[in-house]
């Protein structure tokens, strides 16, 4: 006779505990894998982030700050040499007359605008208004911004009588007007 499949209970229960803790184990690891795989995954696009940051602060390394500060000392030292401007001004060929007028400030500098008039010139007198008009294009820190020449008229001739040129400067505040 066949008895059947023998078994006893408290092996049964113990099997039984065995298998819920096997589920329950297998339940958790679960979950911590797939809180971990969230976890790297955040902190991925934490560390993107921080990487995107990083690169776009890449223009302030040490070369390009070096290349700033040697603009920043260039441009500071013609803003120094355009405290010479009233120097330089007064030393141009020709019976000009220099007026200095609008300041406007600026960050750290001002720009200036200045007239140079030469009243009544006579052909004799154009070499020296050329060359004038070279001296000051070749200022550091000053733009030619205009010429002007006033003629005037007889009946039959036509003559100038006033030549001006416009400049604007980049001078320091405290540098006194020219």
């Amino acid at each position: 006779m066949n008895r059947g499949f023998a078994y006893s209970k408290l092996n049964a229960a113990v099997a039984g505990a065995a298998l819920l803790a096997a589920g329950a184990c297998a339940a958790a690891c679960l979950a911590a894998s797939g809180r971990a795989r969230r976890h790297a995954a955040s902190e991925a696009a934490e560390i993107a982030g921080l990487e995107r940051r990083c690169a776009a602060l890449g223009a302030f390394d040490d070369a390009h700050l070096a290349a700033t500060r040697a603009r920043m000392d260039d441009f500071e030292s013609r803003i120094a040499a355009g405290r010479l401007l009233a120097g330089e001004l007064s030393g141009l060929p020709g019976s000009w007359t220099v007026r200095p007028s609008v300041r406007a400030a600026r960050a750290g500098y001002c720009l200036q605008e200045v007239r140079l008039r030469l009243a009544a010139p006579i052909m004799s007198d154009w070499p020296r208004i050329v060359e004038s008009v070279g001296l000051v294009e070749r200022l550091p820190c000053v733009n030619s911004v205009g010429l002007e020449m006033t003629t005037s008229a007889e009946k039959d001739t036509r003559s100038i009588s006033l030549v001006e040129i416009t400049l604007e400067a980049v001078v320091p505040p405290s540098t006194p007007k020219p």
